[in-house]
């Protein structure tokens, strides 16, 4: 899954809007409370805005003791963690782990980390293996950047695993499969072409799968690859393999970023997990997150795999929807990999709603081997955005320090909220005229992004006195909205 979907403001590519909204500028922020509601935790300023208020319960949900499960991963980010809870589920029986070679990871590093994290995880008995490193059709690929991060295991230090199963990864899968008494449940959390390739293989494998959990698409929320707006990568990777997947007949449960969104990664996160390292799962996730101080500070990053992974073991975690859905194949990379509701698509169960103050506790506890505890978060900035209007609630004066941003994106389509202050000749008037993504921006914003549909927290530096301006930036219409200043001070 791609692992980083904040917008860089540095380099925004307009694609359409000559469209002229008027925006009233406000002088200064409110210090009064938003009505806005309808997520599941109400923030106002200046109040602990996110708690985890219930306690952790140990529960079999939807699985057995010993359930047999196959992982196919890509080994990104959010992959090793969601790998490292499933490896230390004692109600699991992790039977092979495949290693998908058009995902993040290339292959020869990605067995590697994966025989790392088995041994880590103290079960090298678990075999390993990687597929193909091409998609079934096309070149599409996820950005060179983050396949150098994968390959470099994300900084972990891991120790030597063992050697790699001489089976190839759709003939692995196969084989494992094939040869459970009892049905398997897989876990996938990349493109699915390993999956795709093995049902080539051995079409009889559907009739020994319990449940397919897929981290991937996009359903009525847009999508991340730059490409194709309305896509998600790992379906927009081998979109040929996807669409061969859900018409398989496999029972299939589908966590989209619909479902995603709702669960921001957040610096809070990652304090939890500091004070609480009783096992190599959490002092593993503590490595890899604190080496990312943008995207922990920045608000930019969800438990995507981790959310698919914990739904695996806890259904009650989220609500579900079935769903007729197919998969764009046809086009070139702009048009492919999009997921459509359609009359004749493939019947699809699709997590459309997540209990994320429970997720959120019950994962990372389990990950850390004791409770973390509640996770709390106090917003000195709220603001929230439905798609056509802005709401900011902030202190006019601030003294010069960091603060906690609640940014909540109700609409449909990315939005960043950005602060910056006036840089060379550039003036309020320059501020005020600045409103089209068309524009270049009058100052060198700091932008926040929050997902369709999701929340950001943010940690913002305001440790520069003087005028810092807020602006709303909708990426549906290119827009950009002048919502207020703060006036900070030494």
């Amino acid at each position: 899954m791609p692992k980083s979907t904040r917008r860089r403001l540095s380099s925004w590519t307009v694609l359409v809007s000559t469209v002229g909204l008027a925006v009233a500028f406000v002088s200064s922020c409110s210090d009064g409370a938003t009505g806005t509601t309808g997520l599941p935790t109400t923030l106002e300023a200046g109040t602990a805005a996110v708690t985890t208020t219930g306690t952790p319960t140990t529960t079999s949900g939807p699985v057995r003791s010993g359930t047999p499960v196959v992982v196919d991963t890509d080994l990104a980010r959010d992959s090793v963690m969601a790998i490292l809870y499933l490896l230390g589920r004692p109600d699991l029986d992790v039977r092979a782990i495949t290693v998908s070679g058009t995902g993040e990871v290339h292959c020869e590093p990605g067995v590697r980390i994966a025989a790392g994290l088995v041994e880590m995880a103290q079960a090298s008995e678990i075999p390993v293996a990687c597929g193909p490193e091409q998609p079934l059709q096309g070149v599409n690929a996820f950005p060179s950047e983050w396949r150098a991060a994968a390959d470099d295991a994300w900084g972990l230090h891991l120790p030597q695993g063992g050697q790699p199963s001489a089976l190839p990864a759709p003939e692995l899968l196969v084989s494992v499969i094939s040869s459970a008494v009892e049905p398997v449940v897989v876990f996938t959390d990349g493109p699915l072409t390993n999956l795709a390739a093995a049902i080539r293989l051995d079409p009889g494998i559907v009739g020994s799968i319990g449940m397919v959990f897929t981290m991937g698409g996009a359903v009525d929320v847009a999508g991340n690859t730059d490409q194709n707006p309305m896509a998600e990568y790992n379906i927009w990777v081998d979109p040929v393999a996807a669409a061969e997947v859900l018409a398989s007949g496999l029972p299939l449960t589908l966590v989209p970023l619909d479902a995603t969104n709702q669960v921001p990664l957040h610096l809070f996160h990652l304090r939890a997990l500091q004070e609480h390292q009783a096992t190599p799962g959490a002092q593993a996730a503590v490595t890899m997150l604190s080496a990312d101080t943008e995207l922990m500070r920045g608000g930019g990053g969800y438990f995507w795999d981790q959310l698919t992974a914990a739904l695996l073991v806890d259904e009650s975690l989220a609500g579900f929807e079935t769903m007729r859905l197919g998969v764009v194949t046809d086009g070139g990379p702009e048009s492919v990999g999009a997921i459509n509701r359609a009359s004749d698509g493939s019947e699809v169960r699709v997590a459309v709603t997540v209990d994320a103050e429970r997720f959120e506790r019950e994962f990372l506890s389990a990950l850390a081997g004791e409770d973390v505890g509640p996770i709390t978060v106090t917003a000195d900035i709220t603001a929230d955005f439905d798609g056509e209007n802005w709401t900011l609630v902030c202190p006019r004066t601030l003294a010069s320090g960091e603060y906690t941003l609640v940014f909540t994106n109700w609409s449909t389509v990315d939005a960043v909220l950005a602060f910056g202050q006036l840089t060379g000749d550039a003036t309020e008037a320059d501020v005020l005229a600045w409103t089209s993504l068309d524009q270049p921006p009058p100052f060198s914003p700091d932008g926040f992004y929050a997902a369709p549909g999701g929340r950001a927290i943010a940690v913002i530096d305001l440790s520069q006195s003087g005028t810092h301006y807020i602006e709303g930036m909708d990426f549906g219409r290119h827009l950009v909205s002048n919502l207020g200043r703060i006036e900070v001070t030494d």
